[in-house]
C-alpha cells in the first residue's frame, strides 16, 4: 500500500506516485485548474474551488464563453474565467479580465511565450551589434571622462519582450564625484550629450525625446520600423572597483542616510542612487534561469495587455524592475525549481502584485 505522502490528495483521484516529490508534479500537471493561487490549496472540482475562493478570499470567479465556428461550421465553445477581487484597503471591487490568457491552454503557455513573447535570436544579435556600436561611440566621442558604461533596462537584463525593448545606458563619469556635483553639472552634461548625438553619424538612426533631471530619452532604430527606447544616464562612480561586503555595507548605509525622511530631494536622490546601482540590478536579473525570464516576460505581457488596459487608471502599478523582483521572489519561494508551471507562476505573481 502506498504511503500517504505518495498519494494524490484529491479524493476523486488518489493516484499513487513513485515518490513524494512526484506528488507536486502530478498536482501541477493534472489538477492545476483546481489550484488556489492565494493559499496554494488544491480542490477536487471547479465548484469546490469557486466556493473556497468566494468564502475564504472574497474572490468571485465568473465563467465566460466565446462561440467559435470550426471548419465543419459546427459551433464550439471556448471557456475561461475572469475574477473579481477586492482592491487593497478598499471595499470596492475591481475586475481583472483574463480572457486573453485563458484562451491559451496552460499546457500551451510555453509555446506561446516562445512564439509571441520571446525575441528571436536574429533580433537579439542584430540589436546587440547596433547597441554595442552606439555605446562604443558614446564612450569615446563625448569629450567626457567616461569610466565605464553599464547596459541596463529590459534589454540589458535579457527580459525584453518581442515587441518592446528598452535600454538604460548608464555612463559612469569621472567628471562627477557625488550627488551635489551631479545636480550642479547634470544639465550641462546632458545638453552636451544631446548635441553630440545630433551632430554625429548616429543622427539618422535616433529620434531625440526629452531631457529629465536624471537622463536623456531617445529612440534608436534597430531595423526597419523596429525601435528601442533608450535612457542615457550620466552618473558618478558609486561602487568600488573591487567591491567587498564591507564596502557595500558602507555604501548602502550612506544611501539610507541620504534618502531617509520626506525631504524635497528624496525622489531625486533615490533616482540617482538607483541609476548608480544599475550594475547590481543587471547582474542579479541576468543570471536567472531561462525559465524564470520566460515567466517574467509572461507577467509583463499580462500587465501590459490586461491589467493596464482594463483596470482603473487611478491604481498604481509596479515598474518593470519591480515585476522582475516579484517574479524571482515567487520562483525562490517555490524552491527555485528548474522547470516552472507557467500558469501557476503567473497566478502567484498576479496575487503578489
Amino acid at each position: 500500500m502506498a504511503s500517504a505522502s505518495r498519494v494524490c490528495p484529491i479524493a476523486t483521484c488518489n493516484k499513487a506516485l513513485k515518490c513524494p516529490e512526484g506528488v507536486q508534479d502530478h498536482m501541477a500537471d493534472k489538477h492545476s485548474e483546481f489550484w488556489c493561487y492565494v493559499c496554494e490549496g488544491w480542490f477536487d472540482s471547479n465548484a469546490a474551488l469557486n466556493k473556497h475562493m468566494k468564502d475564504d478570499h472574497d474572490v468571485v470567479r465568473h465563467r465566460w464563453y466565446r462561440k467559435k465556428k470550426n471548419k465543419s461550421r459546427s459551433k464550439t465553445r471556448q471557456s475561461g474565467y475572469k475574477e473579481t477581487v477586492p482592491t487593497c484597503g478598499q471595499a470596492a471591487r475591481v475586475t481583472y479580465p483574463m480572457a486573453e490568457f485563458l484562451e491559451i491552454s496552460p499546457d500551451n503557455l510555453n509555446s506561446y511565450i516562445t512564439t509571441h513573447l520571446q525575441p528571436t535570436e536574429d533580433y537579439n544579435t542584430f540589436s546587440k551589434t547596433i547597441i554595442n556600436d552606439m555605446v562604443n561611440f558614446l564612450q569615446h566621442n563625448t569629450g567626457l571622462k567616461v569610466n565605464s558604461v553599464v547596459k541596463g533596462g529590459s534589454f540589458g537584463k535579457g527580459t525584453h519582450l518581442k515587441d518592446k525593448a528598452d535600454l538604460d545606458c548608464v555612463l559612469i563619469l569621472n567628471d562627477i564625484i557625488d550627488i551635489p556635483d551631479m545636480k550642479e553639472k547634470g544639465d550641462r552634461i546632458l545638453r552636451k550629450l544631446e548635441k553630440t548625438l545630433r551632430e554625429s553619424t548616429w543622427a539618422s538612426r535616433i529620434e531625440i525625446g526629452y531631457i529629465e533631471s536624471h537622463g536623456l530619452q531617445f529612440d534608436v532604430t534597430i531595423k526597419g520600423n523596429e525601435k528601442m527606447a533608450v535612457d542615457l544616464c550620466p552618473i558618478f562612480q558609486l561602487l568600488d572597483q573591487q567591491p567587498t561586503r564591507a564596502k557595500d555595507a558602507v555604501i548602502f548605509r550612506k544611501i539610507m542616510t541620504m534618502c531617509r525622511g520626506a525631504s524635497e530631494d528624496f525622489e531625486t536622490n533615490r533616482r540617482f542612487y538607483s541609476t548608480a546601482l544599475t550594475k547590481y540590478q543587471v547582474d542579479f536579473v541576468s543570471k536567472q534561469e531561462t525559465s524564470v525570464k520566460s515567466l517574467i516576460r509572461l507577467v509583463k505581457h499580462w500587465n501590459k495587455t490586461v491589467v493596464k488596459k482594463e483596470s482603473r487608471e487611478a491604481l498604481k502599478y509596479p515598474k518593470s524592475y519591480q515585476y522582475e523582483l516579484i517574479t524571482i521572489h515567487v520562483w525562490e519561494k517555490a524552491g527555485s525549481p528548474l522547470q516552472l508551471h507557467m500558469e501557476i507562476g503567473r497566478a502567484s505573481c498576479r496575487e503578489r502584485v
